[in-house]
């Protein structure tokens, strides 16, 4: 992801000195002239050398990893003739000098000259966290300059964006331009966004500092290469940095902890604590501290503290003596570091004794699994006939077992030997009475186990053993009317075993009910997201069901939507929507087998890197008819609503509420909406929200036209806004933050019932029966009753262009490299043709998908394909122009575009074709995962004018056009005709004549005049439909009428390929595509057509 953000200095630039031969160029002097002459022309060669300067101060010791992995990165992405790479050495009040080697020992410093270069073809990146004292004393500043005088220069910051006001690399965003591709920072002109020059002048000489993140990296690439572009950059402030620099007056421990305390996050904080019970300690120790305590520490909170002014290098032994022989072997990495005692102190009575103690624990464990596999890490090993002496500030931080020790050859060591770990002491939280900052919050123990990790309880005195030949490991911490277990089969296989709890409050009769309406409503599911039945009694004294787990490949737990929420906060913009999209096709599916959950929440679904499963479906509503006598059966709509909540929930953070349901009735309590954004922190409205979101959630609660809200519609409303997926769901892990994956971990969902489940075979998934066929109340649904349901579950996922060209193209291509699409030789615009639509479900992306097809196959008969058709879908407001697709193989994509046409956007190599069997390209964007969709009006038109370049172009539109909407010509530009779609519903045509009417009154009368309307039979002649009816009224105010009839592979299959079509189906699309081509051909005659 961060090397396609650096792709745009993968550039080149011919060669003088060396040349090569012009095999096309010779072979047309030979042609013409006869004569055997070589044309020869300069090697192509890439554009830049690159000059990598890492900053090796101490501080930097905790940021080699990101150092080597820029390193790295520089290296795959290609894009550099060479790369050299210097350690940048900094004192007080000394010229910064340079070493070979960052982090080495090395002693031969070179001056900071070496990186010059008089061509300006060297670019100079420099990684440092702004902490070293040259920094603050203008040395770097004057280095800065003279290196951004002669190339482009840049500064990565180690640290997160929120710490840079404290470091010595504070910025401000400034608007930059950029004269020509590749200039030096010296050459930009600056300005402020907002205020004239002479209120807000520039001083000094420009350089960008960015975050180590795609987006900000892509944005600084893009502007170095392009020339004569602005951009915004945030550029470095040494004046601001410099402010306040004068060395302060001594403090104490005391002030000093309380300083860190107000200025640190809590996280680092507690780790503070943990690291001053095991110091003194080298940086590798301090990442041992990081992983081992029971929360999720990051190298910034490591960071925190190295820089919070507590820690101090450890005083070295005295250089002579016996002492001094045990400072030789340490290497540049291994320096020591302390705390003060005093601030030891202070920092150890915030956290309890058995903290400590398991931290220690963890240590020693972790450095077990490093064994032989952590060249960088380097301990001493306390041994009575070592060879060596230890400095006076050395003591223990981890202690070895006997199987450690004989692993290291060492079998005869005496000390203390941890046949069992040593055991944590009972200590009872209690609030200190030193507490640092008084307002601060109390650290105490932590329950949480490692970040990643979930376990099962243990199994009390009265919890069974065994359930069904099941031999039960642990208990779910949740009980109620039913318990959870993890069990075993004699085979080995895994089930969650589920049985009714006769210690809970319900009765006995109530609890074996629960049981059997979950075995009855997993028997009806075969989706990846919802459970699996392996095995059952539920029709006994002491029902039982044994279904699939969900749990990590070593027996834990693995985490539900609400702990992620909670320790790794807000999900992010493309994880909610995707977790939308994989939560709504399992709602989908079971409300297509008549099987309602109605107590969806946060705790019902657990998250894996693959997909989440939703659990808890033993109080399910089934064909109408409640887990409990007397209580009101849940309705789809009820699941819609808890998934509203649970998304809001997921993308804002723990403070929004989740879904709470009344105890005593089971239903789901009123939705506050306008609390979801009244909490004052970020964000500070729901409108601050993004807007793919907000329309999720939006169709969560009510459908189009204030019709009841379905799980198909949010599918509907996800389709073009997430990347490709025909098959399946992308794995979840791909769109989840580092911390979330951290905690989802390994976990997976095992389907796969058990190797000799003979009493049990599940049916599958099922349709639920027909409301003339609806149990009695007080019936109890039969187990696979219902036959299986033939729905195709992919419906929604589907998008076009998933089939190879036809076999007479193929041959023409004689590798698997895309074709390049080239503008049309005469320079005229293509034509645009909008299908839009007044109302929803009318079929619209299905008509423009189908009538690009049949203009490609029109246009490859007539004119033998020269000028290519391509189909995007336009959203606007989601952010949606064209398709998405990730990480696609040469023989996928179709064609790609050529970068020289007119009016190219950015990036036109991410941009993509795929094609159906009749040649119709279909517009696809290469983003990344996270990547954020920003679509301005004018963006998504000059897209539109862009592909017109190539030829024809069908778009998709969202939206009516009428006011208060955006209008048509505004977005597209000139349209040289309109497709309206609608259903053969009553109901649905004085829209579509409503549309017209005012596409008439304002401005757009020929397109009315011409228009085509389509008019598809979506439910088998619905009730209400009147089609000849329609097309004699709409034949009267459009140019045409064409009626598309019921087709299963487009009910079933959504957006299909034409040859899977029906045979009325497809010569109604080929009908519908000649018309349309008829009315382009007489634009062109009327010369309508832009550019004539």
């Amino acid at each position: 992801m961060t090397a396609r953000a650096l792709r745009p200095l993968k550039r080149y630039r011919p060669n003088p000195r060396r040349h090569e031969i012009d095999e096309t160029a010779t072979a047309d002097r030979i042609a013409h002239t006869g004569l055997l002459d070589v044309v020869t022309r300069p090697e192509r060669e890439r554009w830049l050398d690159l000059a990598l300067v890492v900053d090796d101060s101490g501080s930097m010791l905790l940021w080699q990893q990101l150092c080597t992995e820029m390193h790295a990165l520089f290296e795959r992405l290609g894009a550099f003739r060479q790369i050299r790479t210097w350690g940048l050495r900094l004192g007080d009040g000394r010229t910064p000098m340079l070493s070979p080697r960052p982090f080495g020992a090395s002693r031969s410093l070179v001056p900071p000259a070496v990186v010059d270069d008089p061509s300006g073809r060297t670019m100079t990146v420099v990684i440092s966290d702004g902490a070293g004292p040259g920094w603050r004393t203008g040395a770097m500043e004057a280095q800065l300059a003279r290196w951004a005088s002669r190339g482009p220069t840049a500064v990565v910051h180690a640290l997160p964006a929120r710490m840079w006001r404290g470091s010595a690399l504070p910025v401000r965003r400034w608007s930059v331009h950029v004269p020509q591709p590749g200039a030096a920072n010296g050459e930009w002109r600056i300005r402020d966004p907002l205020l004239p020059p002479e209120i807000s002048p520039f001083i000094g000489t420009p350089v960008p500092v960015l975050e180590p993140a795609p987006r900000e990296l892509a944005a600084w690439a893009r502007m170095t290469v392009a020339g004569g572009t602005s951009a915004a950059l945030p550029l470095w402030d040494p004046r601001a940095g410099r402010e306040g620099d004068d060395a302060p007056d001594a403090v104490s421990s005391d002030q000093t902890v309380r300083q860190f305390r107000r200025t640190a996050s809590p996280e680092a904080y507690r780790l503070a604590a943990h690291l001053a019970a095991i110091a003194p300690l080298t940086v590798p120790v301090m990442r041992l501290v990081a992983e081992a305590v029971p929360w999720s520490a990051t190298t910034a909170h490591l960071s925190e503290v190295f820089l919070g002014g507590l820690m101090r290098q450890a005083e070295q032994a005295s250089p002579d003596g016996a002492a001094s022989a045990g400072t030789r072997s340490f290497r540049h990495s291994q320096r020591v570091f302390s705390f003060t005692e005093d601030a030891c102190d202070i920092l150890l009575d915030a956290v309890p004794t058995a903290e400590v103690v398991e931290t220690a624990r963890q240590v020693s464990a972790l450095i077990g699994e490093l064994m032989g596999q952590a060249p960088e890490f380097t301990a001493w090993l306390t041994r009575p006939d070592g060879t060596d002496l230890l400095p006076e500030h050395a003591q223990n931080f981890a202690w070895l077992g006997s199987a450690l020790l004989q692993r290291l050859g060492l079998t005869d060591t005496e000390g203390q030997d941890w046949v069992e770990p040593p055991p944590v002491p009972e200590e009872e939280p209690r609030r200190p009475s030193r507490l640092a900052y008084p307002q601060a919050p109390w650290v105490g123990y932590s329950t949480r186990p490692r970040s990643g990790w979930f376990t099962w309880q243990g199994l009390s005195a009265r919890d069974p053993k065994t359930i069904g030949g099941y031999r039960l490991l642990g208990g779910a911490p949740e009980s109620g009317a039913t318990s959870v277990y993890l069990g075993r089969s004699p085979e080995g296989d895994s089930a969650a075993v589920r049985h009714g709890n006769p210690y809970a409050e319900s009765a006995a009769e109530a609890t074996s009910d629960l049981v059997f309406v979950e075995a009855a409503a997993l028997a009806r599911f075969d989706h990846v997201c919802l459970p699996v039945l392996f095995d059952h009694e539920a029709d006994t004294a002491h029902p039982w069901t044994a279904v699939s787990p969900v749990t990590t490949p070593t027996g834990g737990r693995v985490p539900h939507l609400a702990d992620v929420v909670v320790e790794a906060g807000p999900l992010g913009v493309e994880a909610t929507l995707s977790l939308g999209q994989r939560l709504a096709s399992a709602l989908a599916h079971s409300h297509r087998a008549g099987v309602v959950h109605g107590r969806l929440s946060p705790g019902h679904i657990l998250l894996t890197g693959d997909h989440p499963v939703i659990t808890g479906w033993h109080r399910a509503t089934i064909d109408g008819r409640p887990p409990n006598a007397g209580a009101d059966p849940a309705r789809p709509a009820d699941d819609l609503r808890a998934l509203a909540a649970i998304l809001v929930h997921a993308a804002l953070g723990a403070e929004r509420p989740a879904p709470r349901y009344h105890r005593d009735s089971d239903t789901l309590e009123d939705l506050d909406e306008a609390a979801w954004g009244a909490v004052s922190s970020w964000p500070p409205t729901w409108s601050a929200v993004d807007a793919a979101v907000q329309a999720m959630v939006a169709r969560c609660l009510r459908g189009p036209a204030d019709t009841p809200a379905t799980a198909d519609g949010v599918l509907a409303l996800l389709r073009d806004r997430l990347p490709r997926q025909n098959a399946d769901f992308a794995p979840l892990r791909d769109w989840l933050s580092a911390s979330a994956r951290d905690l989802v971990g390994d976990g997976v969902h095992l389907r796969t019932p058990p190797r000799n489940s003979s009493r049990w075979e599940p049916f599958g998934a099922q349709i639920p029966v027909t409301p003339e066929q609806a149990p009695a109340i007080g019936q109890a649904p039969a187990i696979g009753q219902a036959s299986r349901d033939a729905a195709d579950d992919w419906k929604w996922l589907r998008l076009p262009g998933d089939v190879p060209l036809p076999r007479r193209r193929r041959r023409r291509r004689r590798d698997p490299l895309p074709m390049v699409l080239r503008p049309r030789p005469d320079g005229l615009a293509g034509h645009c043709v909008v299908a839009i639509s007044p109302h929803q479900s009318s079929g619209r992306s299905t008509v423009a998908v189908q009538l690009a097809s049949a203009l490609a196959a029109r246009a490859s008969a007539a004119r033998g394909a020269r000028d290519p058709v391509v189909m995007l879908p336009l959203d606007r407001r989601l952010g949606v122009v064209g398709y998405r697709l990730r990480d696609p193989d040469a023989a996928t994509v179709t064609a790609r575009f050529s970068a020289d046409a007119g009016q190219v956007p950015l990036h036109p190599d991410s941009w993509v074709t795929l094609a159906d069997s009749r040649g119709a390209h279909f517009l696809y964007a290469l983003v990344p995962a996270d990547g954020v969709l920003r679509r301005d009006t004018w963006t998504c038109r000059r897209r539109v004018d862009w592909l017109r370049s190539f030829g024809t172009v069908v778009v998709d539109a969202v939206g009516t056009f009428l006011p208060p909407e955006e209008s048509l010509r505004g977005l597209l530009g000139d349209v040289d005709h309109v497709v309206v779609t609608a259903t053969v519903r009553q109901a649905h045509l004085g829209a579509v004549q409503g549309q017209l009417d005012w596409l008439s009154g304002h401005g757009y009368e020929q397109l009315a005049r011409t228009a085509t309307v389509a008019l598809s039979d979506v439910d088998v002649s619905a009730v209400g439909g009147d089609a000849p009816g329609a097309a004699e009224l709409f034949g009267r105010r459009a140019g045409n009428v064409r009626v598309i009839p019921y087709d299963a592979a487009l009910h079933r299959g959504g957006l299909v390929d034409h040859a899977r079509l029906d045979e009325a189906t497809r010569r109604a699309f080929d009908d519908l595509g000649r018309t349309v081509g008829a009315a382009l051909d007489s634009a062109r005659l009327l010369g309508r057509r832009r550019g004539r």
